[in-house]
């Protein structure tokens, strides 16, 4: 009895340590340390919110943390989770932050093992949800995707732009677009001029513009970048919408860019815009779509290039030099829309496990959402991908796929529950499988890539969920969560209150929300 115990050791436990090194070291978006700011929003009315997700059955130990405030009373909490129980986790109006200028209110993210984090911020009704990058994976040069609109009725809303510090003495440069203006501390700036400031760890610097799209920004020290747009409406190329909405998304560092981006619209978009932005000047591309191929050039890196493609279609970015593709709806609908924008994924960013949850619209929180997990894969991996541990080939698409123009890539449709889900991927090589997840509701929708490799272009992708033992139906278990707030708090918050929440796996039903509060300063 005691020597098989003894085997059983020796055997589980380099197991489970092996997952535990996969996902710690791997170049993925699962890691254990992630900052998060919550850029201008001026129409505000919900607070923002964290999603995170963990691959472990084991108990994992988050540690969520702002320099925005005095440290209080701390407080922590035990709170039930595995791999199959999102957490939910709301968090304060305050920490947005409002002015161009520094600021230190940061979200730090700290866990014991690796965990997934997904961002929500919210306007007057609708909001954005994205994917974020854990500190491993920060780089020093970014190309920024965003959108504007010069002829914007309300000049108060600006484009955006964040640059979030790790490290103390970060130098951060940042050369305007083309035809366009930054803000920043209160000084204009044009395309001959840099943006050029200073932060420390846990500060961010806030760039404004009509349009900050394609801004290249370097830094001395490893720094994270999140863009968008605080309301903006999206015009079609062939329609007229009146949707309009927040959009925002975390950045890839440049070195994580390479040359073959296949994008897919939805089943729920008229259109689809799609931004392709240059890391070296003088770029030549070529936009493959089925029956065509049209060849561009970009002669400055921080302007871009633009094209539509139509419900339902797909094409494919082939550029000689390494260059980001950022896909953004025109609407949710065709006359009351909800735009929403994407990071795209090159073909050398695929990896072979992905975990996501999804979501709904704070302002609609009992709307029956469709959501859809949008597969780019080659045509001949298809058997290989396993939705929910059931092979896609036996699950209903939505719509007929469409092919990409390139290399035999087919983008599929697949509607999916609320909640909690898994997609494995078994490819061989010069098979390829990126995947998004999208949801809409009327006027209502959100978008994001679900993981993503971040690391050197040809390194290893491995990160297999299967590592972690136990299966995904296994019993609940323990993890421990805490919630504290540390250092400077503005004399007009008497209070900071967390929400934290989550929910049963493919249902809509949520347990009562348990709330958590700081007492007064």
């Amino acid at each position: 009895m005691n020597m098989h115990y003894a085997v059983c050791l020796l055997i589980c436990v380099p197991c489970i340590l092996r997952a535990e090194y996969l996902y710690e070291y791997s170049m993925t978006a699962a890691g254990k340390e992630f900052v998060i700011a919550f850029l201008k929003n001026s129409l505000n009315r919900y607070e923002p919110y964290l999603k995170i997700l963990t691959p472990f059955v084991e108990d994992v130990e988050l540690q969520i943390s702002t320099p925005a405030w005095n440290s209080v009373d701390s407080f922590h909490l035990t709170y039930t989770v595995n791999k199959s129980y999102p957490l939910e986790v709301k968090l304060p109006f305050r920490l947005r932050v409002q002015t161009s200028t520094v600021d230190n209110r940061i979200v730090y993210v700290k866990s014991s093992k690796p965990i997934f984090v997904f961002a929500a911020d919210f306007q007057r009704d609708t909001g954005s949800y994205f994917l974020l990058y854990p500190v491993k994976t920060f780089g020093t040069e970014y190309i920024v995707g965003a959108f504007g609109n010069a002829n914007s009725r309300n000049s108060e809303l600006k484009s955006l732009l964040g640059c979030l510090a790790i490290h103390t003495d970060t130098e951060i440069r940042i050369t305007p677009p083309v035809n366009q203006l930054l803000t920043f501390n209160k000084r204009t700036y044009k395309h001959d001029e840099e943006v050029v400031v200073t932060i420390n760890r846990f500060q961010l610097a806030q760039i404004m513009g009509i349009d900050v799209t394609g801004s290249f920004v370097r830094s001395n020290k490893p720094i994270a970048v999140i863009s968008g747009h605080e309301h903006v409406m999206v015009h079609g190329n062939s329609e007229i919408v009146s949707g309009h909405d927040m959009i925002m998304a975390q950045m890839p560092p440049v070195a994580t860019l390479s040359n073959v981006y296949p994008v897919a619209s939805t089943s729920n978009n008229d259109e689809e815009l799609i931004r392709v932005f240059a890391v070296h000047d003088n770029t030549a591309f070529s936009i493959y779509s089925p029956g065509s191929v049209i060849s561009q050039f970009i002669k400055d890196r921080t302007s871009y290039f633009e094209f539509y493609i139509a419900k339902n279609e797909g094409a494919t970015v082939v550029a000689d030099n390494p260059v980001q593709v950022i896909q953004i709806s025109t609407s949710g609908d065709r006359f009351t829309g909800d735009p929403r924008m994407i990071v795209t994924l090159s073909l050398d960013s695929y990896v072979t496990e992905y975990m996501f949850v999804t979501t709904v619209d704070a302002a609609f929180p009992n709307a029956i959402y469709t959501h859809t997990v949008i597969i780019i894969v080659s045509e001949s991996a298809k058997g290989k991908l396993y939705l929910d541990g059931k092979s896609i080939i036996n699950i209903p698409h939505e719509g007929t796929p469409s092919s990409c123009g390139y290399a035999n890539l087919e983008a599929i449709r697949i509607n999916v529950d609320a909640g909690y889900h898994t997609l494995g991927c078994h490819l061989e090589d010069n098979e390829y499988c990126t995947v998004y997840l999208n949801g809409y509701f009327k006027n209502s929708q959100y978008g994001t890539a679900i993981n993503r490799h971040l690391g050197v272009l040809g390194s290893s992708k491995s990160s297999s969920l299967q590592e972690m033992g136990g299966t995904d139906t296994g019993p609940m278990t323990t993890a421990l969560f805490r919630v504290a707030a540390v250092d400077q708090k503005p004399s007009t918050a008497s209070k900071i209150t967390f929400y934290v929440s989550s929910f049963i796996e493919c249902h809509l039903f949520m347990p009562p929300i348990q709330q958590l509060r700081i007492g007064d300063i």
